[in-house]
């Protein structure tokens, strides 16, 4: 980690300037029929989830989250990783200690495509398992923000697969040999081993750092997209940080942590599109508690 530090830090980075907002747009709520809230609900989450494919489920942190922010004042930094793990454990995943080896990584560079294309050379270990073609899918809307993550596929109890070779030119395949109950039962789980998201600092001025640090936590824990710029909902979300920055909440909204909730309280071999009824059940749920709202 040390190495990568010293590597962000040279890439002629600027503190970030965090401003207060003058209304937080986390405090509208959908009002009227509790089933037109639930569409609205669902619509948003199919708009902003990135579906698993079809025969996986969702990649998540079932080690803990370790988070660690580069690229800015260090005194910024520790704020914004205080506020991950506490979003983080709000929503249900789980949480390394204070020491952890970091495994999400929030950082701050200027120029996004030249940062990115800098950490293939020389840290090819973020990376790992991503196909160059899928590096520019990476880009949120203009270039503003990136997020990836690597993930490895185990057994639903965690436990790693075994490798065996087969065919003529013996081509590796994973064998899980574990026993599952029920011929519907997914039997594997993706555990995502390192997660990164990059923002480029031409565009964090006027974002306040709880704001930072609630859009790193979703896209960190959650393979979500930024809100496109044209979109329109009644819903709010942190997702919108970049793209529709008047419309932004002032940290994870009800939406935003309805989804993460979802996400992390699904079966760890759930089919991907039980996330759209979980997301509403959380988001409507009578004990649902977000502060000012």
């Amino acid at each position: 980690m040390t190495r990568l530090k010293r590597f962000i830090c040279g890439l002629c980075l600027l503190a970030v300037s965090g401003t207060a907002q003058a209304e937080d747009p986390s405090s509208i709520i959908v009002t009227g029929d509790r089933d037109e809230q639930a569409r609205a609900v669902r619509a948003l989450t199919s708009d902003l989830v990135i579906p698993a494919r079809i025969d996986k489920p969702f990649a998540r942190f079932h080690q803990p989250f370790c988070p660690a922010t580069v690229g800015i004042k260090t005194d910024y930094a520790l704020v914004i990783n205080g506020l991950m793990r506490a979003n983080a454990r709000q929503v249900g995943a789980p949480v390394g200690a204070e020491d952890c080896t970091p495994n999400a990584l929030l950082m701050f560079a200027k120029d996004g495509p030249t940062a990115i294309e800098k950490l293939r050379e020389d840290q090819a270990w973020l990376f790992k398992g991503v196909p160059p073609s899928k590096i520019r899918e990476m880009a949120g809307p203009g270039d503003m923000t990136y997020a990836w993550s690597t993930s490895e596929v185990r057994g639903v109890d965690g436990s790693p697969m075994k490798i065996v070779q087969i065919g003529d030119i013996k081509r590796d395949a994973y064998l899980n040999d574990q026993y599952q109950s029920g011929r519907l039962n997914g039997t594997i789980r993706m555990d995502v081993m390192g997660a990164a998201v990059l923002i480029d600092l031409d565009h964090v001025g006027g974002k306040t750092l709880e704001q930072l640090a609630a859009y790193a936590t979703i896209r960190l824990l959650a393979t979500v997209r930024d809100r496109e710029p044209g979109e329109t909902s009644a819903v709010p979300s942190v997702l919108s940080l970049f793209t529709q920055p008047e419309q932004a909440p002032a940290g994870l909204s009800r939406f935003d942590l309805a989804l993460l909730r979802a996400f992390y309280a699904m079966r760890p071999n759930e089919r991907s599109a039980a996330i759209l009824d979980a997301t509403a059940r959380y988001y409507l749920s009578d004990r649902f508690e977000v502060a000012g709202q």
